[in-house]
């Protein structure tokens, strides 16, 4: 079983491709984009990229993976769309219905971070002083989350992750504006390779996801943790939410 994963929750576009057979799962090719460019201009030439440099084609894939968010409104939607894109591609190739495989960018940021005792707390920048965020610890081979995903301050996960009672690593994106504050807080930060987004994350953790999480390609969205902005503004104007995707 081949899976195509990609990422574009945050800064960087990512893509890689996983093979999974029935002892284990690896990374057989991963392509990471960091240098600012919109989306939408970078994923496509990544995945092609990926694929021929790979020796594979998209016909040989068996599923999508996709960071499914929370994350960057415009990122998650330029994510939906590309993963969409290539199953429908695929479908019209082989006949075969290809399933997406959703993963929370939360995660798959959290599972940068292997073989630790510590509390593991993944930080995405939302914005607006707060992060998107959630708990975790690794329970044997299995990563547990410990709490929902949240938006919150980063006070408010400083208080959650003191509660743990435990040494806490911090993760993520969020770390680049708000390190100095989580290490004020006695909290370690990871290096900088292990705060972006990584698609061969996504993939590993697609590759073990039971196929109850499976989504049709034809209906998949991606998980807004909170409304965009234009949303919250027209709510705050009218008492109305427009609908969104």
């Amino acid at each position: 079983m081949k899976i195509l994963a990609i990422d574009t929750t945050g800064a960087v576009s990512s893509t890689a491709l996983i093979e999974k057979d029935s002892a284990r799962a690896r990374v057989l090719a991963e392509f990471a984009i960091n240098d600012g460019r919109n989306h939408s201009l970078s994923i496509m030439p990544a995945v092609a990229r990926l694929l021929e440099t790979s020796d594979h084609g998209l016909a040989g894939v068996d599923f999508l993976a996709c960071a499914s968010g929370p994350g960057s409104f415009t990122g998650l939607r330029i994510g939906a769309a590309t993963v969409r894109a290539l199953a429908h591609g695929l479908f019209l190739a082989t006949g075969r219905p290809a399933a997406i495989i959703p993963v929370s960018s939360l995660d798959a940021l959290a599972y940068n971070i292997y073989d630790t005792s510590r509390i593991i707390v993944p930080v995405m920048d939302a914005r607006r002083g707060e992060v998107y965020s959630a708990l975790y610890k690794w329970c044997g081979f299995r990563l547990s989350r410990l709490t929902e995903y949240l938006n919150a301050g980063l006070e408010e996960v400083l208080t959650l992750a003191a509660r743990q009672g435990a040494d806490a690593v911090f993760t993520g994106d969020g770390v680049v504006p708000y390190g100095a504050a989580i290490r004020a807080k006695g909290f370690d930060t990871a290096p900088e390779y292990f705060l972006r987004q990584r698609a061969g994350a996504v993939g590993m953790l697609a590759a073990g996801a039971d196929p109850s999480e499976y989504a049709d390609y034809r209906t998949f969205l991606p998980f807004y943790l909170r409304k965009p902005q234009a949303e919250r503004e027209s709510a705050g104007s009218s008492g109305q939410v427009i609908n969104h995707e």
